[in-house]
């Protein structure tokens, strides 16, 4: 199978799920904290001033999480979230 139906595939709970989005303001400080981690880094990609995500397994929860941050206008959207903090 791949990246994107391994986790959904097989006999388990009625509720599954591929992946948790979390947004970040530093995506290289994530990568590098998974790294020390251990934590493989499954897919990463970025649009130059726009957006940059990373996808890392976690062994323990068998599931993705994903790492997203947006740069410039990409990310003013996102503010009144930001604001909840």
């Amino acid at each position: 199978m791949g990246l994107w139906a391994d986790l959904l595939e097989g006999p388990g709970p009625l509720l599954r799920f591929h992946n948790v989005g979390v947004l970040t303001d530093d995506i290289d400080g994530v990568k590098a904290t998974a790294a020390g981690h251990g934590l493989p880094l499954e897919l990463s990609a970025q649009s130059a001033g726009s957006w940059s995500f990373a996808y890392h397994r976690v062994p323990l929860l068998g599931h993705l999480v994903e790492h997203l941050q947006y740069f410039g206008a990409a990310g003013d959207g996102l503010d009144h979230i930001r604001g909840l903090r």
